[in-house]
């Protein structure tokens, strides 16, 4: 017959013990190195915030609706900057119908910080925001081409019954912060929203009020 013999229960405890040891020290590596990063992103977020309050002011100038579907809807916006914190991740962009429906949009800033949807502190900038594959869903009148010229315009239903209600644009800045220890973080100024009421003559082709 042939004897078989296996590891003694004291070397096997041994190895039992080393392995829980090990898988121990690896968990509270793991732990530490994850509640670290919680802390350094939560500590840039609250920075942030704060900076979004002091530092983020800008208002809207003027906002045009092109509604009509040939080239493509698009909102022409004219930002002016009054704070000390460039606006350089990006934009929420909102329309609010007279339904109470709100079609949004993200538009993201440009890496170079020179062109397009930045707006670096105390200054100007006018950008467009077209639609793409994520369509607004705002009606031009009747979905048909531009009238004669001198002929009357059928509103957008849209924007036909305001009243009581706002009808327009708003805009929430989203901004990048660097913390003094080197983290950075984005985050959405919820606080600094502003909005801007679209008239008849902020939509293209300009709306006039059914007879």
């Amino acid at each position: 017959m042939i004897n078989k013999k296996g590891i003694s229960p004291l070397i096997a405890t041994v190895l039992l013990i080393g392995f829980t040891i090990v898988l121990a020290a690896l968990v509270i590596r793991w732990g530490s190195e994850l509640v670290s990063s919680l802390t350094q992103e939560q500590s840039c977020q609250n920075e942030a915030t704060i900076s979004c309050t002091s530092d983020v002011e800008f208002t809207i100038n003027t906002a045009t609706l092109n509604t009509r579907p040939d080239p493509g809807q698009e909102l022409t916006l004219n930002l002016v900057s009054n704070g000390k914190k460039d606006i350089t991740a990006g934009w929420i962009v909102r329309i609010h119908k007279d339904n109470g429906e709100i079609e949004a949009k993200t538009v993201l800033g440009d890496a170079d910080l020179v062109t397009g949807n930045t707006l670096m502190q105390y200054s100007t900038r006018t950008f467009d925001v077209l639609e793409d594959a994520d369509e607004w869903t705002i009606d031009s009148p009747n979905d048909v081409p531009p009238p004669p010229l001198n002929a009357p315009t059928i509103p957008s239903t849209d924007f036909d019954s305001c009243a009581g209600k706002f009808c327009g644009v708003s805009i929430l800045p989203i901004i990048t912060h660097t913390t003094s220890k080197g983290d950075t973080c984005q985050v959405t100024c919820s606080q600094s929203e502003q909005r801007k009421e679209l008239t008849r003559e902020d939509i293209e082709p300009v709306l006039t009020p059914p007879p």
